[in-house]
């Protein structure tokens, strides 16, 4: 299930996703009658969005979506906790339930908190560095993480295009 309020679309939806050999994916978002609200696609190189309802949302070539880079979508939808590839650039800085990666272009916040407690599994800020758009950020939260299958059950979005949410309920 996907519920989202970005400008493609509003509302929870059930979605299919497919990932291939190859490292690209298939994220189908449908209405309850079966047709197509959101298409997102991905070679593994770049990305097609395509929204039948909404023609002027459909984009070709895109590397980004809700201001994620591939890379990090990709892991997210997969049920991964991401982890930036550049990481040993600019260090890892270690503070109790906390962490700060550095690389070039983003500054990773991890905070991860005691399930026990109630509260949220991971939480991940991203911060742009540089000369990047300081209003950008993103949060990201695994709000349930499987331990038997060792994957992200839920998982939240909120970025400068939108807020995305999806919960598995049958994974193969």
């Amino acid at each position: 299930m996907v519920r989202a309020n970005t400008q493609e679309f509003k509302g929870q939806y059930p979605a299919n996703l497919r990932f291939e050999q190859s490292g690209g994916f298939v994220l189908e978002v449908t209405h309850i009658l079966g047709g197509t609200i959101l298409r997102l696609t991905s070679d593994g190189h770049e990305m097609e969005t395509v929204v039948p309802p909404k023609p002027r949302f459909n984009r070709k070539h895109i590397t980004h979506y809700l201001g994620l880079d591939l890379p990090i979508l990709s892991e997210l939808l997969l049920g991964d906790l991401p982890c930036p590839d550049d990481w040993k650039t600019g260090g890892v800085r270690v503070m109790g339930n906390q962490m700060q990666i550095m690389t070039n272009q983003w500054r990773w916040n991890f905070e991860k908190s005691d399930e026990a407690s109630g509260s949220v599994p991971v939480k991940i800020v991203l911060e742009p560095v540089g000369m990047t758009d300081p209003k950008l950020r993103i949060e990201l939260q695994i709000e349930e993480w499987d331990q038997v299958a060792h994957y992200a059950k839920k998982v939240s979005v909120k970025g400068p295009e939108g807020d995305l949410k999806w919960t598995w309920r049958n994974r193969e």
